[in-house]
């Protein structure tokens, strides 16, 4: 009676451990499983879906390693770990279907941005390029407000707003000194300090350069109309030489 007993206890201890081994390979393998399913979710690139099919994903996988196991000493054992599990696995989903959901509307923002930014330098009249800084200001305001981007950074296109502005307003001779002198004393908002007297040094150098190629161009000129007149002189001179001599 001893010997069954001990047989009978060594054979449930054995079970046990082949139960637990077989729980743990499975949990392994439904952590696997679904990395790849999830990766599919992603790849799809329906981000307001994300988390209810993830969710799906990978009830369905646990349904299916749940009646996969042998060992009914380890169901137990597998509902913690699958409790647990799934906790883990939805908070994580919701977490990355957000982020997912940011990054989408990020980026649907930031084409927007592009083309208004680009209103609001070169619009046609002062009235277009205002409503495009409008639409940014709005737009920018709602993205924080819904946690899409950081309140504490300001988008970058203020800043491409501000030089290209003064590029703009630099191409008109008669706002060109009122350019230089906000560039010199920083007056433009977003663009940094160093961006500006760069820009200020830049656009300095281009007038200079301009103007030499204008003197240069006015110079070959007028050396080009003295030669043509002075080549009308000499011809005038030959034809009348020749008149004199037939007469």
């Amino acid at each position: 009676s001893g010997a069954l007993f001990s047989f009978g206890e060594i054979e449930r201890r054995q079970r046990e451990a082949n139960a637990d081994i077989e729980v743990d390979e499975t949990v392994s393998t439904l952590k696997q499983d679904y990395a790849a399913k999830s990766d599919e979710l992603t790849a799809k690139g329906v981000p307001d879906r994300y988390a209810v099919d993830a969710e799906q994903e990978f009830d369905t996988l646990a349904t299916a390693a749940t009646a996969g196991l042998r060992y009914p000493e380890g169901q137990a054992k597998w509902r913690r770990q699958l409790g647990k599990l799934r906790s883990e696995t939805i908070i994580k989903a919701r977490a990355d279907g957000l982020r997912l959901q940011n990054a989408h509307s990020l980026s649907a923002a930031m084409i927007l941005d592009r083309e208004d930014a680009s209103e609001a330098v070169l619009g046609s009249t002062p009235e277009a390029r205002a409503d495009a800084m409008e639409r940014l200001t709005q737009r920018d305001a709602k993205l924080v407000a819904t946690g899409v981007r950081s309140h504490t950074a300001l988008p970058p296109y203020l800043a491409d707003i501000d030089k290209a502005s003064a590029r703009r307003d630099f191409a008109d001779p008669a706002k060109r000194n009122q350019v230089i002198a906000d560039l010199s004393a920083g007056r433009y908002r977003y663009a940094g300090a160093e961006d500006q007297i760069t820009l200020r040094d830049t656009l300095i150098s281009k007038a200079q350069s301009d103007k030499d190629a204008q003197r240069k161009d006015e110079d070959r000129m007028r050396a080009e109309t003295a030669d043509d007149a002075q080549r009308g002189i000499v011809k005038f001179k030959s034809e009348g030489a020749q008149a004199l001599r037939q007469g």
